[in-house]
């Protein structure tokens, strides 16, 4: 939507008798007005979702750089280990204050099932159960973890979704995750998450 403004202005000009002549010019400026309408809709829990990225993005930078020291118990890694322990509390607790707030909004569903999901991930007890449960993800994702239509607050949602999807990608590669009885699993062909109902 755009606003135009007319602007008029008298000036003196001198005519062919050298007498000054009023002269009346008119301007057009035109600005551009942003409508609520074209503004994504904020709510507490997509504002929390938001901040909850870069606190996944941090986990899963340190459980990597604990690959790199191949879990050594050598003393000059005990700041890499407490580094991963500090990240992993803060996920926990990020994932607890989400489920901890109502979501109203249907366009804040999918990202109700990534905190999930996050969750399902680091509480499994059964080591196959993380990475079956991302390869679930992925095959439902443009199903149960995008929200449909193309208005500002389904565009920024889906770019949320898109990030997490990414870091879980990468959460799932973890050595901590990481089973060397995976490849002997027979997983079945239907998802086993029941993401439906969340």
């Amino acid at each position: 939507m755009a606003t135009v403004v007319h602007t008029t202005t008298s000036d003196m000009r001198e005519g062919p008798a050298r007498c000054k002549q009023p002269s009346t010019v008119t301007q057009e400026t035109i600005f551009a007005a942003c409508s609520t309408s074209d503004l994504p809709r904020v709510t507490r829990f997509s504002a929390a979702f938001t901040d909850f990225l870069p606190i996944l993005a941090r986990f899963v930078e340190d459980e990597r750089d604990l690959e790199d020291i191949s879990f050594s118990y050598d003393s000059a890694y005990s700041d890499w280990f407490r580094d991963a322990a500090i990240a992993r509390d803060r996920l926990e607790k990020a994932i607890g204050a989400l489920h901890a707030l109502p979501v109203h909004l249907p366009e804040d569903r999918p990202l109700h099932r990534i905190v999930t999901l996050v969750a399902d991930m680091l509480e499994a007890t059964d080591p196959a159960r993380p990475r079956r449960l991302h390869r679930d993800m992925k095959a439902v994702f443009f199903q149960q973890f995008q929200v449909r239509g193309f208005g500002p607050t389904a565009r920024d949602r889906n770019a949320l979704l898109i990030q997490a999807r990414h870091l879980i990608d990468a959460m799932a590669k973890l050595p901590l995750f990481d089973f060397s009885s995976e490849e002997q699993i027979d997983f079945p062909d239907t998802c086993d998450m029941s993401l439906g109902s969340i």
